[in-house]
């Protein structure tokens, strides 16, 4: 009997912290900005040039990769594809098709949300990042196609690979509010 007491309280305390675990879930999409939000991006020639962090400020230069040749590419479909970069809860940047842009951050942890804008696909993919003023961070995000468009890896990026990705795409400009 204390055996079967001693296994379903084990079970209760487990489901109790699986469902504990899954709540923070919907806390880290704040992360994300407004879904309605239109944000126009416009494209010019690829630039070498990186600018460096304001004062007291982060810099984070965010690429859109679409190269073709690059291991595990199958997304013919995602060259006109936008992906917006929030940052706590704000939209900061966009990028549409093979591309990058720009955006300054405080110091400190911010969540982050990278979310394609075509299609119906409304899954964000997160990354925290702790900023530090005067630092350069280059965030790369993978546009996929399977039934809908998705943001297929969203990660951190050395600062070789992001500064050759910066100089083979596009600059995306894109006011945000």
């Amino acid at each position: 009997m204390r055996s079967l007491l001693a296994v379903l309280l084990l079970a209760v305390v487990g489901a109790s912290g699986c469902l504990h675990a899954q709540a923070p879930a919907n806390d880290l999409e704040k992360a994300c900005g407004p879904k309605d939000i239109k944000l126009e991006t416009s494209l010019s020639a690829p630039t070498t040039v990186i600018p460096e962090p304001a004062s007291g400020k982060a810099l984070v230069v965010f690429v859109e990769d679409m190269r073709l040749d690059r291991p595990g590419h199958k997304c013919f479909k995602c060259t006109d594809v936008s992906i917006a970069l929030a940052a706590d809860g704000a939209w900061i940047a966009q990028d549409k098709g093979f591309s990058h842009s720009v955006a300054l951050l405080n110091p400190g942890v911010h969540h982050l949300c990278a979310r394609t804008r075509k299609g119906n696909n409304d899954t964000p993919s997160m990354l925290s990042l702790t900023a530090e003023a005067g630092a350069t961070y280059f965030l790369i995000a993978i546009p996929q196609y399977e039934f809908d468009y998705y943001v297929e890896r969203f990660t951190l990026a050395d600062s070789d690979e992001g500064r050759y990705l910066t100089a083979i795409s596009k600059s995306a400009m894109t006011p945000v509010q």
